[in-house]
């Protein structure tokens, strides 16, 4: 959501959530420009966290998703709903904390509660916000209010249509995966996209969009790219849309200078919007290992297929001086089987004559051999 100068709210709640206490109590805090710059900056905060999954509720009648419909239904509910939804994250803080204890102490925070209009439907913020400075309204002193220096910690943007229903939830944490307690135990939310739907869904759009625009007339490059995209799928456990666009794209030096990576690198980066898989999520190797295999023809008799990234000087194009072109395979297994004819000198590849340097096992690694 891009930051504004001021949005439509139609209400809001501030519920410090401490679980040394028995129950929540709403703090009082005026409706002003401090309050619309935290607001702005909050909404700005939550739609640029990579960390976000897409969730759903498989229930009306699950106890958020319940006092949602009735702010959406009325916004004079929203006092009434809110306070419950509070008390709620409450006794499921205590609980996640009693299970967990031993390992990690939640961290504290302020649960932040806004109904806003957005278009032609109204939309719900849930943030928890961590317990920082805040801002007196009162006096300006750094010790009750808003919180001055925010940082949230996690959040639930919910978007209803014009006739009310469900358009989206979309879930953030500060952390690193989605706590557990936050999206299930306090949200009753169920993931919409998994991880073996993402890893497919991820690999094969960028495989395809690589194709459709490298494959006729940037053949070499397509087939860097399609290798440094599998060693990026294989080194790691979690994926980052941003680490992978970094990794992938981002100091790539074209064997065509005529193709225009940044434009590449644009449209790979709103694939998870068109495609509907997630910008981070753990890696499935299982998936990843059936979709590496690439065969490439060679002559209407002889495929040759590639099963897993390899090193940049395995598969060579050459030229003879009598201009015979063909592809030098450097293998001691594959030497045997075939007969031998007098030694000739295999040129290092230059430029776009480097078309079958089809891989390194990492980026660095591909740089140097150029």
């Amino acid at each position: 959501m891009p930051k504004m100068t001021t949005i439509n709210k139609l209400a809001y709640s501030v519920h410090p959530i401490d679980i040394d206490t028995k129950e929540v109590k709403r703090d009082v805090v005026g409706d002003n420009a401090d309050l619309d710059s935290f607001v702005n900056d909050l909404l700005a905060s939550v739609a640029e966290k990579e960390e976000k999954r897409r969730f759903a509720w498989t229930a009306s009648t699950s106890e958020v998703r319940a006092q949602l419909g009735k702010v959406i239904e009325n916004a004079e509910n929203f006092d009434e709903a809110s306070e419950t939804i509070a008390k709620r994250l409450l006794i499921k803080e205590k609980a996640a904390q009693k299970e967990h204890g031993q390992i990690t102490d939640l961290q504290r925070g302020t649960l932040f509660q806004l109904l806003f209009r957005n278009g032609n439907g109204l939309s719900v913020l849930l943030a928890k916000v961590f317990n920082s400075k805040f801002l007196d309204e009162k006096y300006r002193k750094h010790d009750h209010g808003l919180p001055f220096e925010r940082k949230v910690l996690k959040a639930c943007l919910v978007e209803f249509d014009g006739d009310g229903d469900v358009k989206t939830v979309s879930v953030s944490d500060s952390n690193s995966t989605i706590a557990r307690f936050w999206w299930s135990n306090f949200l009753e939310l169920e993931e919409q996209t998994t991880d073996e739907f993402n890893t497919n869904t991820a690999f094969a759009s960028i495989e395809a969009l690589l194709a459709r625009r490298l494959k006729k007339d940037f053949k070499p490059d397509y087939y860097q790219f399609r290798n440094h995209l599998i060693t990026f799928f294989n080194t790691r456990a979690r994926y980052s849309h941003k680490d992978m666009l970094a990794n992938v794209f981002g100091a790539y030096r074209p064997i065509n200078p005529a193709l225009e990576v940044a434009k590449i690198q644009q449209e790979v980066g709103k694939l998870p919007e068109k495609k509907g898989f997630d910008e981070t999520f753990d890696i499935v190797p299982e998936i990843v290992k059936k979709r590496r295999r690439t065969k490439l023809a060679l002559t209407d008799q002889i495929d040759i297929e590639i099963k897993d990234t390899i090193d940049a000087d395995a598969i060579r194009a050459a030229s003879l001086k009598d201009g015979t072109r063909g592809v030098f395979i450097r293998s001691d297994v594959g030497f045997e089987s075939f007969p031998t004819q007098t030694p000739i000198v295999i040129p290092n590849p230059v430029g776009a004559r480097s078309i079958q340097s089809l891989a390194s096992k990492s980026v660095q690694h591909l740089r140097a051999s150029n």
